[in-house]
């Protein structure tokens, strides 16, 4: 008996940020997508900050297609910060590792949001390392996201860069 599988491929789209840099977004849609239906969206940023997406994972994270499967849309993106486009787009959050970066990732809900697939009321947002940091700054300053789910986390910068070297301080 074969298996029939339903493996979907993210849409890549982009933007260009109040810096001028262009965004790199993918949006995945639930499976069995219909028109006439709006459907929760679950964000997922990416550790680093200097990591990214890739052509790759438009369709090769088990996670999104898990989710998909279950009714949801899913967003990823690279905001400034992440590498893969040139040293200004990776050094773009210097000193800036929440409200820039966070910027870039609220403005891909939003042209999701756009497109008539997503729910607005059924947002949800995740990362790890880097990513649960961006998620923990995002739910700090917005109100959207009914759920959220910071992994791994790097919370205390001074912590995670200074206190490793020093020893027993």
């Amino acid at each position: 008996m074969a298996i029939e599988k339903n493996i979907g491929i993210a849409q890549k789209s982009s933007f260009r940020n109040e810096k001028g840099l262009e965004v790199d977004y993918w949006l995945l849609e639930p499976a069995n997508y219909q028109t006439d239906k709006r459907y929760p969206l679950l964000v997922e940023i990416h550790g680093g900050p200097a990591s990214m997406f890739g052509p790759a994972d438009a369709s090769m994270w088990h996670e999104y297609q898990y989710f998909r499967a279950r009714g949801y849309a899913v967003l990823f993106s690279n905001p400034r910060g992440s590498s893969g486009y040139g040293e200004s787009f990776l050094k773009a959050n210097f000193k800036d590792w929440g409200p820039g970066p966070s910027r870039d990732v609220l403005k891909a809900v939003d042209l999701s949001l756009a497109t008539g697939i997503v729910d607005s009321s059924q947002l949800f947002i995740t990362g790890g390392s880097y990513g649960a940091y961006l998620t923990t700054w995002i739910l700090a300053h917005e109100r959207r996201f009914r759920a959220a789910s910071s992994q791994r986390g790097v919370y205390d910068l001074y912590v995670f860069l200074v206190a490793p070297m020093c020893g027993p301080c």
